[in-house]
């Protein structure tokens, strides 16, 4: 199973610093900054085509257009080489308001993302045959809240599969991003992530789990919670990683597993393995225990910071 590390736009500094740790990375294709700084160092990335971002939601997307530009886009950045960039994943949460519009999570929307899925498939295949990148589709969509059950079936199912039948023959493997919940949920489901959702996601598609995002903040003299998530003293966080990653492994059918994130950005936002944006300025760019559960988990050793 593949264990590694969402990125962001951090500077060849951040490349050199998770080349120490990893081997794999999530990379969003609508960063400013070059994949080349991960890739010339031996690292592979999972590439989120999900530029452009629009309110206007999926449906204002060309999907053939957009199919041939995300080719385009793969072979100038990953050479046309799944040595590099051995997946692509269609667009990043196409069901949330937050990057695709209030009708984000329709019918309308559902179905047009299906149907991108389908165009992108076929474009990659029709350029690189049998050397082309996996392709991953966020096809489960979200809904299915921590504890549900694992056969859990979400309305962004249901509307894709109506509009999209034949649906499963387009992509490889099914995106998920199972953040244990908030306030609303029990610390210990929220500490264990919503596996569930995860196991559910199989059971529903047939197809091997990619956790493309998970993350336990630490912001505990911020606030008790965010929208995704309790917060986490940092040893805590660091049990929740290994644990998760461990359970993930056991299970046979999950992919991969690539934490959110590498570095914090925000006070509701320390996910990140690496401490920014603190008061004490000295310890900007500090490791969590979190980086070393995670990276012990990636080898299959015991977690020495748990």
């Amino acid at each position: 199973m593949i264990v590694g590390i969402n990125t962001g736009a951090w500077g060849i500094s951040a490349a050199r610093d998770v080349r120490t740790a990893f081997r794999f990375i999530r990379w969003d294709a609508s960063l400013s900054e070059s994949l080349r700084d991960y890739t010339s160092r031996g690292l592979k990335a999972d590439v989120v085509m999900s530029n452009p971002y629009t309110t206007r939601g999926v449906t204002a997307l060309a999907d053939e257009s957009w199919g041939a530009r995300a080719v385009g886009w793969y072979q100038t950045n990953c050479h046309g080489s799944t040595s590099a960039c051995p997946v692509i994943e269609v667009l990043n949460e196409p069901y949330a308001s937050a990057f695709w519009g209030n009708n984000a999570n329709s019918q309308a929307n559902a179905v047009a993302y299906g149907k991108l899925v389908e165009s992108t498939y076929d474009s990659f295949h029709a350029r690189y045959g049998p050397k082309s990148p996996k392709i991953l589709a966020s096809t489960v969509g979200a809904g299915c809240p921590n504890g549900s059950g694992p056969s859990c079936t979400t309305k962004w199912w249901s509307w894709l599969i109506a509009g999209v039948p034949d649906i499963r023959k387009y992509y490889d493997g099914v995106v998920i991003h199972p953040y244990g919940g908030g306030c609303d949920t029990s610390a210990w489901l929220s500490a264990s992530g919503n596996r569930n959702a995860v196991t559910s996601a199989y059971v529903v598609t047939g197809k091997p789990v990619w956790v493309t995002e998970i993350g336990w903040p630490t912001a505990t003299r911020v606030e008790s919670c965010n929208v995704d998530s309790r917060q986490w003293a940092e040893r805590q966080q660091a049990r929740n990683i290994y644990n998760f990653v461990t359970w993930a492994r056991s299970t046979g059918y999950v992919a991969a597993v690539l934490y959110f994130g590498y570095r914090d950005y925000g006070p509701d936002s320390w996910y990140g393995l690496e401490r920014w944006g603190e008061r004490d300025a000295t310890l900007n760019g500090s490791k969590k225990l979190g980086w070393y559960a995670l990276a012990d988990a990636a080898e299959g050793r015991p977690c020495t910071v748990c």
